[in-house]
């Protein structure tokens, strides 16, 4: 199954890599049955997740961070899913994301930074 998030912005549309992945209107704040702090709450309960601290020097992050967008869980672009994505720590210390369906609190997937490859690129795994 084909998965990428795409970022909810701009007026109309989202274009990425000259696609349009998002269309303004598509979702209403009744699809948001899963705010940020029940977000938390889950990627707590499930994924152990923790805010960044200030006084740990590897952890530039502070707190928890959110984006929201769409999913798309398939080939076909309209088949989406309206998420958040909490970022935060992993129990190994790594930064973290946490992905859950807004409507459902369904996590969809949870990865952590654990390194960076020879081209310096950022390597995720599954968590």
């Amino acid at each position: 199954m084909n998965k990428r998030i795409v970022d909810i912005h701009g007026d109309d549309a989202l274009n990425y890599n000259n696609d349009i992945y998002f269309m303004k209107g598509k979702h209403t704040l009744s699809d948001i049955v899963i705010d940020s702090d029940k977000a938390v709450g889950i990627a707590i309960d499930k994924k152990n997740l923790s805010p960044g601290n200030p006084e740990k020097p590897e952890n530039w992050l502070v707190g928890y961070h959110f984006n929201i967008g769409d999913v798309i869980m398939s080939d076909n672009v309209h088949d989406t899913k309206l998420v958040i994505m909490v970022s935060g720590i992993s129990p190994n210390g790594n930064l973290a994301r946490i992905t859950i369906d807004m409507e459902t609190g369904e996590i969809i997937g949870a990865g952590e930074q654990t390194g960076y490859d020879e081209d310096g690129h950022s390597i995720w795994e599954p968590f």
